[in-house]
């Protein structure tokens, strides 16, 4: 198993093209801290601390398995959980009844009209966790 630590993860991001402005927008951390980082420059414990968000973010991006059959039901976990949307408010939201909404998570490349179901969903989960101050 490779070990990903946040130097490997930030070259990975902008490897494939990403900038540092857009990291810095992204986890609220500032350009000039991420580009010591980069650096592998000496930080102090405040200023790792302050890099939670962008191993976060970074893990999201290049950990996160969406391949994964559980991948859909995880974002129906994390937003019921978190956002106290219940499960049967996401289902009618994508215009399902409780056992459809079972059937399609479970299989939802089989399901009819899966894909468009897996884009409604996405932007629901992205609707709530999107930066409020825009």
């Amino acid at each position: 198993m490779e070990l990903l630590d946040i130097h490997v993860l930030m070259e990975k991001y902008f490897a494939d093209g990403f900038t540092m402005e857009g990291l810095s927008r992204t986890t609220g951390v500032p350009a000039p801290l991420l580009q010591r980082v980069r650096a592998n420059d000496k930080l102090t414990m405040e200023e790792n601390k302050q890099l939670n968000p962008v191993l976060y973010f970074l893990m999201q991006l290049y950990i996160c398995n969406t391949r994964d059959g559980a991948y859909l039901k995880d974002i129906v976990t994390a937003t019921s959980t978190y956002f106290e949307v219940p499960p049967s408010a996401i289902s009618k939201y994508l215009g399902l009844d409780k056992s459809q909404f079972e059937l399609f998570l479970n299989k939802p490349e089989q399901y009819e009209n899966g894909y468009e179901l897996t884009i409604k969903l996405l932007h629901l989960f992205t609707s709530f966790v999107r930066e409020k101050n825009y």
